[in-house]
């Protein structure tokens, strides 16, 4: 996971291993927990490559999913609860 991710911020807190398909571009904010195995899925839409960017202080619950073909981007101080399904 660390190996595709442009950047991984300080006090990172990784449960499992997430799911991982295709190829994009991961920053990781600082203090990012991710809780149980999330997927994350790449699709391709543009020229760019996707991207999925989690803020700062961004928690992901169990079994939730971002599904990206340009750009999903989390803000800071969220929380998203078990399962939740994000698509762009």
């Amino acid at each position: 996971f660390r190996g595709q991710c442009e950047r991984v911020g300080a006090g990172f807190w990784m449960e499992e291993l997430p799911y991982l398909q295709g190829t994009g571009r991961i920053v990781v904010g600082d203090r990012v927990r991710l809780s149980g195995k999330p997927t994350v899925a790449f699709g391709r839409s543009g020229p760019t490559p996707p991207e999925l960017v989690l803020g700062d202080d961004t928690f992901v619950g169990h079994g939730c999913g971002f599904f990206v073909a340009r750009s999903v981007r989390v803000g800071r101080h969220c929380l998203l609860a078990a399962g939740v399904q994000v698509y762009d």
